[in-house]
C-alpha cells in the first residue's frame, strides 16, 4: 500500500512538473513573439530630449570600468548598470543605440512574460497567464519612449519578488533571503522604487505573520504617512491634481488596512535570512561599483542624495485626475459594502468591470503603445482585488496582498516626474485584473444554476477576450511596422537599425557630420542630448560631469559646471532650442543667466540644422 501511494505521489508530482514546464515554455514563446511584434516600435522613434543617450552613456562607462558617476550626474543606482554591463559582455551585444534598444526590447518582453508567469502561478489558469503577456507588453510600451529606461528592469525584479511570495512559506529560509535580495536590488536601481517595494513587503509581513499589534499599527501608520511625505511639495503649493492623487493613493492604503486587518492566516517569518539576503546583495553591488570604477561615496550620492534634490513644481499629468479619484472612491465604497453585506451578484458585477478597464486605455489609443491619455480608472482595481478569498491558501493570500500593496505604493512612482512614469506606475494593474477575472470565473461557476452553462459562458468570455487581445497585438504590430517601413534609416554609428522620419534623420545626420568636419577635441550638448557623444565619438571637456539638462542648473552643480565649461578649449557645442523650451515649460530648469551668456558669447560659427545648432569655442 505504501509503495502504491508513493508511486502515485511521484506520478502526480511528475505530472505537475511536466505541466509547469509546458506552461513556462508557452509563456516564454509568447514573450518571444512579442519581441518580434515590438521590434519596429523599439527602432522607429527618437525623443529629442534624449533620455536614451543619458542611460547609454552610463552603461558604456560601466562596461568600460571608468566610473559612471564620475562622468554622469545620475539618480539611478548601480544595479542596472552592472546588470547591463554583464549581459552585454556575456552576449557580446554592442553598447550602442542598436544594442541598447535590443536590450530594452528583450527586457520589455521578459517583464511581460514574468507577469504572465505570476498570473498563471496564482490562478493556475494558463489561458489567463497567456493573455497577460501581450496585454502587459502593450501596457509597458511607454518604455520605448526612453530606450534603456531602468523601469522595465525594476519591474522584472518586482515580478520575481511577487512570484516568490506565491511559494509556500514565503517569509522563511531561502524565500526570505531572495525577497531581501530583490528589495535591496530595487533600492539600488532607483531608491523610490526600492522604498515602495520595501513598504509593500513590510506591510505584507506585518499583516500575515502574527506580529504584535503595536507593530502592525506602526506599519499601518507609516503606510498612511508615506504618500503624504512624497506629495508634500505639491500639497504645499495647493496643487489640486496632487490633492486628488493623494486621495487615490490613500484610498488604496485604507483598502489594504480594512481588508487585511486580522483577516489573514498567521504564518512565520525568518528575519535573519531576510536581512542576510539584503546585506549580501548590498555588498555585491557595492563591490561591483568599485570594480566598474566608482567609489562608495559616489554610489551613496547617486542612490540617496541626488534623487532627493530634485523636486518637481507640479505633476502636469496628461489625464483627468478628477475621474480617477471618483472611480477610486466608488471602488472603495463598493468594497466596504461587500464586506458588510454578502452580496454575491454585486461582488461579481464589480469583478466584471475590472478587465474592461485594462482594455480601455489600449482601445482608446487605437492599438498604440502609450496609454497616457486614457481614463486610467484601472487604479480602482485594488479594492476589488482585495475581495478575493485566498485565506484558505496562505501563499496565495500573501501574493495577492503583496501585489495590492505594490500597486498602491508604486502609484507614487509617477511623482514628481510624470510622463511615461504614469504608464509604468500602473503596470501591475494588468496582472491584478486577470487575477480578479479568475475570481469572477470561479464564482460564476459556483453560483450558476447549472455548472455546465456557467462553464460554457466563462469559456466563451475567455475566448472573446483572447480574440480581442490578438486583435490589439496584430493592430499595434501592423501600425508599428507600417511606420517603421515609411521612415528612413539613420546612418550614424551604432544606429543602423533605427528608422526615423526623414526630416529628423536629415537634422541628426547633418549635425553629426558638421561636428566631425570641425577640429573640435571635445563636445558639449545642451540641454542633455547625450546620444551625440556616441555618434560623434568626442568626449566631454575634462572634468565636466554630464547631465540631462536639468541637474546642471542645481545650485550645488553650477560652480563646477561653469568652471569646466570656461576652461574647455577647442570645443563644439550642440544646442536644441525646442528641447530647452520643453524643459522650461514644465518648470524643470531653474534660471541661470550666466550659463546662457556663456553658451552664447563663448561660441561662434553657428550653423543650424532643423532644431539643432552647432557652434565652436572662440579659443
Amino acid at each position: 500500500m505504501d509503495l502504491a501511494l508513493g508511486s502515485a505521489h511521484e506520478t502526480l508530482a511528475g505530472s505537475r512538473t511536466a505541466r509547469g514546464g509546458l506552461a513556462a515554455l508557452l509563456l516564454s514563446a509568447i514573450g518571444a513573439a512579442m519581441v518580434i511584434a515590438g521590434f519596429p516600435a523599439a527602432f522607429k522613434g527618437f525623443g529629442a530630449y534624449d533620455d536614451e543617450g543619458f542611460y547609454l552613456v552610463q552603461l558604456r562607462d560601466a562596461a568600460a570600468r571608468v566610473g559612471p558617476y564620475a562622468h554622469v550626474y545620475s539618480a539611478y543606482g548601480p544595479a542596472y548598470s552592472l546588470f547591463g554591463a554583464t549581459i552585454t559582455s556575456v552576449t557580446r551585444l554592442p553598447l550602442d543605440h542598436d544594442g541598447g534598444r535590443i536590450l530594452a526590447l528583450v527586457l520589455w518582453a521578459a517583464t511581460a512574460a514574468a507577469a504572465g508567469v505570476f498570473v498563471w502561478r496564482h490562478t493556475t489558469s494558463l489561458a489567463l497567464g497567456a493573455m497577460t503577456v501581450p496585454i502587459g507588453f502593450l501596457w509597458l510600451g511607454a518604455a520605448l519612449n526612453e530606450p534603456g529606461q531602468p523601469a522595465t528592469f525594476a519591474f522584472l525584479l518586482t515580478l520575481a519578488l511577487l512570484c516568490i511570495t506565491e511559494r509556500p512559506h514565503a517569509w522563511k529560509g531561502l524565500n526570505a533571503a531572495l525577497i531581501g535580495a530583490l528589495c535591496m536590488a530595487l533600492l539600488l536601481v532607483k531608491i523610490n522604487l526600492g522604498i515602495y517595494a520595501v513598504a509593500a513587503v513590510g506591510f505584507s509581513i506585518a499583516t500575515t505573520t502574527g506580529r504584535r499589534r503595536w507593530l502592525r499599527l506602526l506599519v499601518f501608520t507609516a503606510s498612511v504617512a508615506l504618500p503624504v511625505m512624497i506629495l508634500r511639495h505639491g500639497l504645499a503649493q495647493h496643487d489640486t491634481k496632487v490633492l486628488l492623487y493623494l486621495v487615490i493613493v490613500e484610498l488604496g492604503v485604507v483598502s489594504l488596512i480594512v481588508r487585511t486587518y486580522g483577516g489573514q492566516q498567521r504564518v512565520a517569518v525568518d528575519w535573519l535570512p531576510l536581512a542576510l539576503g539584503g546585506t549580501v546583495t548590498l555588498v555585491v553591488l557595492l563591490l561591483g561599483s568599485v570594480y566598474q570604477g566608482d567609489n562608495i561615496g559616489a554610489v551613496v550620492r547617486a542612490v540617496v542624495i541626488n534623487p532627493f534634490r530634485y523636486v518637481s513644481s507640479g505633476t502636469l499629468y496628461e489625464v483627468d485626475m478628477t475621474g480617477v479619484a471618483i472611480a477610486s472612491v466608488v471602488a472603495f465604497a463598493a468594497m466596504v459594502l461587500v464586506l458588510i453585506n454578502e452580496w454575491p451578484w454585486f461582488r461579481m458585477t464589480l469583478r466584471a468591470l475590472v478587465l474592461p478597464t485594462v482594455f480601455i486605455p489600449l482601445l482608446y489609443n487605437s492599438g498604440g503603445l502609450l496609454p497616457l491619455r486614457s481614463p486610467m480608472v484601472e487604479w480602482a482595481v485594488v479594492p476589488i482585488l482585495l475581495l478575493g478569498d485566498d485565506e484558505s491558501n496562505s501563499s496565495r493570500g500573501v501574493g495577492r496582498l503583496c501585489l495590492a500593496a505594490l500597486i498602491v505604493f508604486n502609484e507614487l512612482q509617477a511623482y514628481p516626474v510624470p510622463g511615461s512614469q504614469v504608464a509604468f506606475a500602473t503596470f501591475l494593474t494588468v496582472p491584478a485584473a486577470f487575477i480578479v477575472t479568475r475570481d469572477l470565473i470561479v464564482e460564476v461557476r459556483m453560483l450558476g444554476r447549472t455548472r455546465r452553462v456557467a462553464r460554457f459562458a466563462s469559456s466563451l468570455a475567455l475566448t472573446g477576450a483572447a480574440a480581442l487581445v490578438a486583435v490589439l497585438v496584430i493592430q499595434s504590430a501592423t501600425r508599428q511596422w507600417s511606420t517603421y517601413s515609411r521612415n528612413v534609416p539613420l546612418h550614424l554609428v551604432g544606429s543602423n537599425l533605427m528608422h526615423l522620419p526623414p526630416l529628423q534623420v536629415d537634422g541628426l545626420e547633418a549635425t553629426v557630420n558638421d561636428v566631425r568636419s570641425r577640429s573640435c577635441t571635445s563636445l558639449v550638448t545642451y540641454p542633455g542630448m547625450l546620444s551625440f557623444y556616441a555618434w560623434t565619438g568626442l568626449p566631454a571637456p575634462p572634468g565636466l560631469v554630464l547631465a540631462d539638462g536639468i541637474n546642471w542648473r542645481l545650485p550645488g552643480n553650477r560652480g563646477p559646471t561653469e568652471k569646466y565649461l570656461r576652461l574647455a578649449p577647442n570645443t563644439c557645442l550642440i544646442r536644441n532650442a525646442s528641447v530647452q523650451r520643453f524643459w522650461t515649460q514644465i518648470q524643470a530648469i531653474p534660471r541661470w543667466p550666466e550659463l546662457e551668456h556663456l553658451l552664447t558669447a563663448g561660441y561662434t560659427r553657428n550653423t543650424e540644422y532643423g532644431n539643432y545648432v552647432v557652434s565652436q569655442t572662440t579659443h
